[in-house]
C-alpha cells in the first residue's frame, strides 16, 4: 500500500513539472510626455519588470510583459521613474495602456 501512494505522489510531481508557466500579463500603447528611450517599468506583486520606448510611425510607444502578479492585482506603470499609469493584470492578456508622463510640480515658489 505504501509503495503505491508513493508511486502516485511520483507520478503526481512528474505531471506537475511538465505544466507550462502561467502566461504574462502583456501591456502596451502610447507614452505622450517621454520621447524613444524612456525607461518604462511595470510593478505588480512585488516584481518588477522594465523595457524602453521606441519610435514607430512618428509616436513613442512601448510593449512590456508584467510578470509575478494575480489576476486582478493592480498593476503600476511608470516612466522614468514617474508613474503614468495603471493597469489589471490579467494572465494571457495583451492590453493596450497608453501612458501620460506628468511632471511633478515643484515644492518652491518663484519669487
Amino acid at each position: 500500500m505504501k509503495k503505491l501512494i508513493v508511486i502516485a505522489l511520483v507520478v503526481m510531481l512528474l505531471v506537475a513539472a511538465d505544466l507550462p508557466p502561467a502566461l504574462p500579463s502583456s501591456f502596451y500603447g502610447e507614452i505622450n510626455g517621454a520621447g524613444p528611450g524612456a525607461v518604462v517599468t511595470a510593478t505588480v506583486g512585488g516584481t518588477t519588470r522594465s523595457t524602453t520606448a521606441f519610435a514607430w510611425q512618428g509616436l513613442t510607444v512601448y510593449a512590456l510583459d508584467a510578470e509575478g502578479g494575480q489576476t486582478g492585482q493592480v498593476v503600476t506603470c511608470r516612466v522614468n521613474g514617474i508613474i503614468a499609469g495603471k493597469g489589471v493584470y490579467r494572465t494571457g492578456t495583451n492590453q493596450r495602456a497608453n501612458l501620460t508622463v506628468t511632471k511633478p510640480k515643484s515644492i518652491y515658489r518663484r519669487r
